[in-house]
């Protein structure tokens, strides 16, 4: 094999399917990142068993064929200048820039690397704006990131219903994506947001995505991402996210930069395992939070902050974990509309645009009732 190529093309590469790389699997092959030269084209390709990255390289070839080579020895590498070669011999492999080469003992795993699957294609497929698929991190925090249900550790890609939505059993997120075309539906896991933001690349305007019953697949202008979709049932949220909006009491307009500031100050302030929730009150003077409503009873005065927005409704209030808060406001836009019913029981619904986000409230009981009460009437008095 050999194949000249442009430096910064090939680190580029090399970064995009970085993600990929198996790390502590039982097959020490993929730990390597496979370089191959064939049919006119020059690629690399990665995985560590459950998600496949192949990303083209421009370059010219000299000669076909294929090198592994391990992914630490690669990001150690520096270039200078415009062009590499990269050539094997029977037992060596080299890369040589302007000023720098490397030379590796030739490793073949040719035998032992993983095939990159081919899907059982239906005739369905769906594309989609790649500005969503590479800024999936805000809208991956509603998930639950150590939980043993796959279905809460993952992103549905629920394209039945044009949206993709994800879920800890507290809060559920949801982006509706109206352009998208309807398919098959499927669950993968949270390691595609990683992956998703390293290989897209600006000129990616669509990603095409497709799958079939054991893989999901994205391609790109220049990569292909294959993933094992995340077996069984994922959980049915339409009666509780359906028309959500349009069976609350009130709703009003908040500025999401002011309420993310308070709720990190408020977590600032707790302790340990110490999950005091955050107090939100409402009546048709404005809108209101209690940093620590549970201190109130040595406080001379609660202290607080104001927003006076139109709301429909009589006085609400509700308790809610603050680190929900700040996720909400991370995911959806500069402003947003929160919505609920008068009961304190009841979830919290906070939208913008096709962003939707709702968030189980924090249940009183004994003290806290007594205090909260109190804390409400310095809210809104």
């Amino acid at each position: 094999m050999k194949v000249i190529i442009d430096a910064n093309a090939f680190k580029s590469a090399i970064a995009k399917v970085a993600p990929a790389v198996g790390k502590n699997t039982y097959l020490s092959a993929v730990e390597s990142v496979k370089i191959s030269a064939s049919a006119g084209m020059i690629s690399a390709t990665a995985t560590n068993l459950e998600d496949y990255v192949n990303v083209g390289i421009p370059g010219r070839i000299l000669e076909d064929g294929e090198c592994y080579i391990r992914y630490d020895d690669l990001k150690k590498m520096v270039f200078k200048g415009n062009d590499i070669t990269l050539e094997t011999t029977a037992e060596h492999t080299h890369i040589s820039g302007s000023k720098k080469s490397y030379e590796m003992a030739r490793n073949d795993l040719s035998d032992v690397y993983p095939e990159f699957p081919v899907l059982n294609l239906k005739a369905e497929f769906s594309k989609i704006d790649s500005e969503v698929l590479s800024n999936l991190k805000p809208f991956s925090a509603m998930a639950s990131h150590n939980e043993v249900d796959g279905m809460m550790n993952a992103i549905r890609f629920d394209m039945e219903n044009q949206r993709l939505v994800t879920l800890d059993g507290h809060r559920i997120g949801v982006w509706n994506l109206p352009d998208s075309d309807k398919m098959t539906s499927f669950t993968i896991g949270l390691k595609c947001v990683e992956i998703l933001k390293a290989t897209i690349a600006k000129s990616d305007r669509e990603v095409v995505v497709t799958c079939d019953n054991k893989y999901a697949m994205f391609t790109g202008e220049d990569f292909t991402y294959v993933t094992r979709c995340i077996e069984g049932t994922f959980y049915n949220i339409d009666n509780i996210v359906g028309g959500a909006k349009k069976t609350y009491d009130y709703e009003l307009s908040v500025d999401n930069k002011e309420l993310a500031e308070i709720a990190k100050e408020y977590k600032k302030g707790i302790k340990g395992d110490d999950r005091k929730p955050m107090l939100l009150v409402g009546n048709d003077k404005g809108f209101a939070t209690s940093f620590n409503f549970q201190t109130f009873a040595t406080a001379d005065k609660l202290e607080k902050t104001k927003y006076i927005f139109s709301i429909r409704s009589e006085q609400f209030y509700k308790g809610i974990n603050p680190s929900y808060v700040v996720d909400a406001c991370g995911f959806l836009g500069e402003t947003m509309d929160v919505c609920s019913t008068y009961s304190n029981k009841t979830p919290m619904y906070f939208c913008e645009g096709d962003k939707e986000v709702l968030i189980l409230p924090v249940y009183f009981t004994g003290e806290d009732n007594r205090l909260m009460t109190l804390a409400i009437e310095q809210l809104t008095a």
